[in-house]
């Protein structure tokens, strides 16, 4: 990919970044995924923000961290009710 072509597929990751989180399939991609996903990082270096990314199978999901989803662990007593007779 030339030095141009690169730097625009940054910018548009960078703008869809920006607007929330982006999620690209394989087959959508004119280059591979492995391409688009050094170019989303490169494009969160540029914005100066941390990111989130994601892949599995042919699938990738990125977001700038602060919009990304948070890991949130639930601690659940267990329920004293009686079960009925």
């Amino acid at each position: 990919m030339d030095r141009n072509r690169r730097a625009q597929l940054v910018l548009d990751i960078g703008r869809r970044l920006l607007a929330g989180p982006v999620m690209v399939r394989a087959d959508e991609l004119d280059i591979q995924l492995i391409e688009w996903r050094s170019a989303a990082r490169e494009a969160a270096a540029t914005l100066g923000r941390p990111l989130t990314l994601y892949t599995h199978g042919d699938r990738a999901w990125a977001a700038l961290a602060d919009a990304a989803p948070r890991r949130v662990t639930v601690a659940v007593e267990p329920s004293r009710a009686v079960a009925p007779a």
